[in-house]
């Protein structure tokens, strides 16, 4: 073979090579869109139930609080997680660690953390929605006998025994502000259990006075943390403090103390050491991570360890701990004892992102809470609920949690997904459970739920390619 020939064939090679590495490139650029709207057989098949739910030897109780909470979630835990190296890498790459209780479908089984019901299970009836948890229809007529009581902070209650034996924690509104508390716990509830979450029997009583009668062994916490032998006169300072309706009932919630025994609250991260079941930590489980859209929607600012609970329970031969979400009177628009104050959902109680934009540009940046303008509508019975402003992306609690702060787009759309399966019908039924007098402060609880649930699903199913800019609250 001459040069002429030799140097003909390497340019045929070359011009083969090029147009095949072409073709295949068109192949992929046709074939892929195609196969991306083909529907996925899962390679194995999706697990239903996580049953961990095996007999466990009996836990001790963990002891927890407020200020626990606050100082370990705070700043405890973000320097602990700094020096995760890994996962501080992959934060700032923008890919962190998937969820670990997800299925081959991404969905979350059922467990002893979560059940699905609305959504992955059809949408729940009217009737089954306003259920919700209950078993039956709070406390029976009859005597009721007070069991303890305390008088500490600005949230009295008591533990009261109805003439069936069934034990309640009574839980009332502020003097000035009817109906927020209650009417937010019992809405929450509801949601909070149509959702999948564990939640207890809480509901709407009216208290009269002259039902109740001390137990001999009812003891009483005084305003100085002391605990002494409960009198008359004890029950009267308590019910001094809160609001007390025109024909001298007292709207409450009655929660119905949970079955089993208590264990204390869980956490947002790591495992319980003395729960063989407990085996994913809990920042990487998708219900927990989850949990931020649905805390969103529901302006549930005020979850941490304190407002969860773990019981020991036992059920087909076999003891386990069921975890649980408890007290939803930080709700909505209250926090317990009066309305939200303004800087709730926009940062943490101590935020050093916003504050060090406050520094760096000299106090020239404004903080969004501190714009009049941004103030939601402001009903002393529903408190400061906005959907205006709400941007469910940038949504903080009081605290940051572990597993908030690892929640993937996947956990988000998870959860979005359930969000967006309640429907408008099935959202006002919801709310005819918090019982507003006014019809007007129903109307704007409904139509802010409504509207916020449409924004968590704009933010992230139906705007994944061009996510539109927000205004935060």
């Amino acid at each position: 073979m001459n040069v002429t020939e030799n140097l003909s064939m390497k340019k045929v090679w070359r011009h083969t090579l090029v147009w095949g590495l072409i073709g295949i490139w068109l192949l992929m650029v046709t074939a892929l869109p195609l196969a991306a709207q083909q529907p996925q057989t899962p390679e194995v098949p999706p697990i239903w139930l996580d049953f961990d739910m095996e007999n466990i030897p009996e836990p001790k109780v963990v002891e927890t609080g407020y200020l626990y909470d606050f100082a370990n979630n705070t700043f405890f835990q973000n320097v602990k997680q700094a020096f995760d190296f890994p996962r501080t890498l992959r934060a700032i790459r923008r890919r962190p660690k998937p969820a670990y209780n997800v299925n081959s479908v991404g969905e979350v089984p059922d467990s002893s953390w979560f059940t699905n019901r609305n959504g992955q299970q059809g949408r729940m009836s009217l009737a089954a929605l306003k259920q919700g948890p209950n078993t039956g229809s709070g406390p029976v007529a009859g005597e009721l006998t007070v069991m303890k009581a305390k008088s500490i902070g600005i949230t009295p209650g008591f533990w009261i025994r109805d003439s069936a034996g069934v034990t309640y924690i009574l839980k009332f509104d502020p003097i000035n502000h009817p109906e927020l508390a209650t009417a937010a716990e019992v809405i929450s509830t509801k949601l909070l259990y149509a959702i999948g979450y564990n939640v207890p029997e809480n509901y709407l009583f009216r208290l009269d006075r002259s039902r109740l009668k001390i137990s001999e062994k009812a003891t009483y916490t005084d305003e100085l943390g002391k605990k002494q032998a409960m009198t008359e006169a004890d029950l009267d300072h308590i019910l001094a403090k809160v609001h007390r309706q025109e024909d001298g009932v007292y709207r409450c919630v009655a929660s119905k103390l949970l079955t089993g025994k208590p264990k204390g609250g869980f956490f947002f991260h790591g495992t319980r050491p003395d729960d063989p079941n407990d085996l994913i930590p809990h920042e990487h489980r998708r219900d927990l991570r989850g949990l931020r859209v649905f805390a969103a929607w529901l302006e549930h600012n005020d979850i941490r360890a304190g407002n969860t609970l773990d019981m020991y329970v036992s059920e087909g031969g076999r003891n386990f701990i069921r975890h649980y979400l408890i007290d939803f009177g930080s709700t909505l628009g209250s926090d317990s004892v009066f309305p939200n104050v303004p800087i709730v959902g926009y940062e943490y109680q101590v935020d050093g992102k916003e504050a060090v934009k406050s520094l760096v540009t000299l106090g020239i940046y404004e903080r969004p809470w501190l714009n009049p303008e941004r103030e939601p509508d402001f009903s002393p019975q529903v408190g400061r609920y906005g959907a205006r402003f709400f941007n469910p992306r940038k949504w903080k609690p009081n605290f940051p949690l572990v597993a908030f702060e690892n929640m993937t787009l996947a956990d988000a759309i998870w959860a979005a997904h359930i969000v967006e399966s309640f429907s408008d019908e099935q959202i006002r039924a919801v709310v005819e459970m918090g019982e507003y007098r006014r019809s007007a402060d129903a109307d704007y609880v409904f139509e802010t739920l409504c509207r916020r649930r449409d924004l968590i699903v704009n933010s992230y199913l139906r705007s994944l390619w061009k996510p539109k800019r927000q205004v935060t609250r």
